[in-house]
């Protein structure tokens, strides 16, 4: 939250403002400066410094009708300074809660209420004119007169979609990491781990507390010394690995077979500034592969026993010439065929 501070002799500014700020105290004590502010100030550079700040004011009167709207105030909310003049802000600020759909109570009723700094809940969305729909955050504060009565509020907001919008993004992400079957692991470029989400806690042992800030190269076998240098390299160059089959350690010494992705991670600008590794566990794959080859073997030496006794029978009668010589050829191509197929 944030509010206009004028001080003498010359000076202003924007400052944060909170239910136990201090700023009434201070302001307080500058009731005489704020009340030759007129003097000092010409009213017109006043105004122009209202109408050029980034975030939207609005200012009512006691009443809580609008009595100024600055060109930002007039973009989100969908009203000009002319068309607000005088109505009530519950017209021009229209406030729902994003999740019930229900009208909030505007801040400027507390504000004028309680006479005090007050803020938006979170979830709050304004609504535009024309039904557009904005996420914001805001806070009012009480404008007071010399004496310390309040005559007004002033009411200053901004548009935080945007922001809302990569919040929840980002909340949709961390649950999907938390809830992957895959050792999901983030790291900078230096590869220090910074990410360690509950499957790469399962898969290697190591809890997060334990590898936040350890080097990733605590994983890999002592007799791979360049794989993970090269796969670095490669991230620096923006690559991307996709199923790159190797072996990890994990805590209890176990050799892990896994199959790696591993995706550079960009910011704003575009540069590099860490990488996101997926590792997946192929024990039970490996397991099967061997399984199959073995039995594949087996089934060829199986296979193998029969067909060369066949084989040398159809040679022996083809020698021999005991029978239909063209159909004794078939028999022995087709054997030698199946030979060269059977695995050993």
């Amino acid at each position: 939250m944030s509010a206009i501070l004028f001080t003498p002799p010359w000076r202003w500014g924007f400052r944060s403002m909170r239910p136990d700020d201090p700023f009434p105290r201070e302001a307080a004590r500058n009731r005489q400066s704020v009340a030759t502010i007129g003097d000092q100030y010409p009213r017109e550079w006043l105004h122009v410094t209202l109408l050029s700040i980034g975030d939207a004011v609005i200012a009512t009167d006691r009443r809580g009708d609008v009595s100024f709207l600055n060109p930002v105030a007039a973009a989100l909310t969908g009203w000009t300074q002319e068309e607000a003049q005088g109505r009530p802000l519950d017209d021009v600020f229209q406030i729902i809660n994003q999740d019930t759909r229900l009208p909030v109570e505007s801040p400027v009723t507390r504000a004028l209420r309680e006479g005090a700094v007050v803020g938006l809940a979170n979830h709050t969305l304004l609504l535009a004119r024309d039904g557009t729909e904005r996420a914001i955050d805001d806070s009012a504060a009480p404008i007071r007169d010399p004496e310390g009565a309040v005559i007004g509020v002033v009411l200053i907001f901004r548009d935080v979609t945007s922001h809302r919008r990569a919040e929840r993004e980002a909340a949709r992400l961390a649950a999907i990491v938390e809830c992957s079957d895959d050792a999901i692991i983030g790291k900078t470029m230096d590869a220090t781990i910074t990410n360690w989400n509950p499957a790469a806690e399962r898969l290697y042992g190591y809890t997060a507390a334990e590898m936040i800030g350890q080097p990733i190269g605590r994983l890999v076998p002592p007799d791979r010394p360049n794989e993970l240098p090269a796969i670095m390299e490669r991230l620096r160059r923006g690559e991307r690995i996709q199923h790159y089959e190797t072996e990890r350690v994990a805590k209890d010494g176990r050799r892990i077979p896994i199959s790696l992705s591993v995706s550079p991670i960009r910011d704003g600008s575009g540069a590099i500034v860490g990488a996101a590794t997926i590792a997946r566990d192929i024990s039970e794959r490996r397991a099967a592969e061997r399984l199959q080859q073995e039995f594949l073997t087996m089934v060829g030496h199986e296979l193998r026993q029969p067909l060369t006794a066949v084989k040398g029978q159809a040679q022996l009668m083809l020698r021999r010439r005991e029978s239909n010589s063209r159909g004794l050829q078939m028999v022995l191509e087709q054997t030698t065929a199946w030979s060269v197929w059977s695995p050993i």
